[in-house]
């Protein structure tokens, strides 16, 4: 795992289930599921494409099971980072907006204390002055101060697979730019319009999922975190009541306190999603060079997707899963490369 990050939820999962005896545990493994598994039932129910497709197994085993065991209706954690748990982001250009200096400076120092900066100039300067500044600056900002290794990690063409040439054409690379800065600068300058657009945003295509996915087992999905009531509630709440003090995600530490347990309420690594791709597509990639294969003969397909970096990167797979996202994508873009 790279650092900071965990794999694994078995641990937290079961340290819950110590503390509330009427939970009755089923721990699920997506074992055998990858990219291709039964893709034509599922577009057949859902009629749509299934974004962060590594994550489609685990949901699936997730729903398998519980129409096996006749649950009707399944609820969710979806849009919690939204809303109960709420990082903060908007604290310090708040702030600063404000024209609280001492304030801001007192946080960037507790940010540092925690251990979440590295100092407190570089937390007022990244988190707090760049997401005031106009998209139009922040930009090239991004591209000077990044490492080398970043860089090449950003750039889309280290992690897409769409056509260079199609891509030309529809200005991906100019629409990507102008997208990262105008997001890091709407954060800064109205954090709670950020959240509803992602929310109504994500909420929308959360909607269209769940009805495949009713389709398909029976079973309907809610999303309690994204309850109208909830929602107005938190986006009403001041930025400190969910940063504050070095503390992030303040709110649902304090509500649950007491009603989770320690290690999963103070946790501060982050859970990676989906950590088994590599051991599922290594196992499964005999079928999607086959598919390949049937790509290259339609010329839509052709046109819009790179298949040449396609097929390079299924032949040179690597022998060992890589150690970190970066890793994966300066993997990519080599064998682009070659």
């Amino acid at each position: 795992m790279p650092p900071g990050r965990y794999a694994d939820e078995t641990p937290f999962v079961l340290a819950l289930a110590a503390m509330y005896p009427n939970i009755e545990l089923r721990l699920i493994a997506s074992n055998g599921r990858g990219l291709l598994h039964e893709m034509d039932d599922f577009f057949a129910t859902a009629e749509m494409p299934f974004g962060n497709a590594a994550n489609r197994g685990w949901i699936d085993a997730i729903y398998e099971r519980a129409a096996g065991d006749d649950v009707r209706l399944l609820l969710n954690g979806d849009h919690g980072n939204l809303t109960v748990s709420w990082e903060g982001a908007g604290l310090l250009p708040g702030l600063l907006r404000q024209f609280r200096l001492a304030r801001a400076v007192r946080e960037a120092r507790a940010s540092v204390r925690s251990g979440r900066s590295r100092s407190a100039w570089r937390a007022l300067a990244g988190q707090g002055l760049r997401p005031l500044l106009p998209a139009a600056v922040n930009g090239p900002i991004e591209r000077l101060l990044a490492s080398p290794q970043a860089t090449a990690a950003l750039r889309w063409e280290a992690y897409t697979l769409i056509n260079p040439q199609f891509a030309a054409a529809h200005r991906l690379a100019e629409r990507i730019r102008e997208d990262r800065a105008h997001h890091l600068s709407a954060v800064g300058r109205d954090c709670w319009t950020v959240r509803r657009d992602v929310l109504v945003g994500v909420g929308a295509l959360g909607s269209e999922l769940s009805a495949g996915y009713r389709a398909r087992y029976g079973i309907e999905t809610r999303s309690p975190l994204a309850d109208r009531r909830l929602v107005e509630f938190t986006l009403a709440l001041p930025e400190d009541q969910h940063a504050r003090g070095g503390e992030t995600r303040l709110l649902i530490r304090r509500a649950m306190a007491n009603r989770l347990p320690p290690e999963m309420l103070h946790n501060r690594l982050r859970g990676l999603q989906a950590a088994d791709w590599f051991e599922q597509m290594t196992a499964e990639r005999g079928v999607l060079v086959t598919e390949v294969a049937r790509f290259e003969r339609d010329d839509l397909t052709s046109r819009v997707l790179d298949l040449p970096r396609l097929r390079a990167l299924l032949e040179r797979w690597p022998t060992d899963a890589p150690s970190d996202p970066v890793t994966t994508l300066l993997i990519a873009a080599a064998s682009a490369v070659h």
